[in-house]
């Protein structure tokens, strides 16, 4: 009886163990899971956010550059409106592209705006030299006052590029969506 006390305690106790170490492993790989899935998440996110902001409300392109005007943000507080836009080189060759200093705006209304800040590249109105098909942001900067619109009726952006630097080429959208902030 001794023996076979012994030998279902020594049974219980190996079953007891056998099941603790496929559990630990299991939750290992919970834990492991759990953290390759916050990273997925977080990645997933990014280019949410990505393919969102190179999302265009407009678009034009002229002598081979297209502007996407990608946001339009008004804000109460500050009494600006903020501009967004990717530009992109469409022609074979590496090219040199500037902003000349009007980008010009008109609401409803038919009140003007004249840019205060604008910055293509690195921190500067010239922009890089930019690649053929590789998009770079620009963005602008209005005081518009107390003045309120839904929209901008039109946007003329001047642009000036290395085959042509004395030469303005104006760039135009109509009825680009303001969102409002603050």
């Amino acid at each position: 009886m001794k023996k076979l006390f012994l030998l279902l305690a020594s049974a219980l106790v190996l079953t007891v163990k056998a099941q603790k170490n496929p559990c630990e492993s299991l939750n290992i790989e919970i834990a492991n899971l759990k953290a390759e899935n916050a990273e997925l998440t977080k990645q997933n996110v990014y280019y949410k956010e990505t393919l969102n902001l190179l999302t265009p409300i407009k678009t034009s392109t002229t002598d081979g550059l297209k502007i996407d005007i990608v946001s339009a943000t008004a804000s109460r507080k500050n009494k600006t409106l903020s501009l967004t836009a990717i530009y992109t080189n469409v022609t074979n060759e590496t090219r040199k592209i500037a902003a000349s200093e009007k980008i010009i705006s008109v609401d409803p209304r038919g009140n003007q705006y004249s840019s205060i800040n604008l910055m293509m590249g690195a921190n500067s109105r010239w922009g890089t030299e930019v690649r053929s098909n590789i998009p770079l942001r620009a963005t602008a900067d209005f005081r518009i006052g107390d003045n309120e619109f839904p929209m901008i009726r039109q946007l003329t952006w001047f642009l000036k590029t290395n085959e042509n630097i004395f030469t303005e080429i104006p760039i135009n959208f109509e009825n680009i969506p303001v969102n409002w902030v603050d």
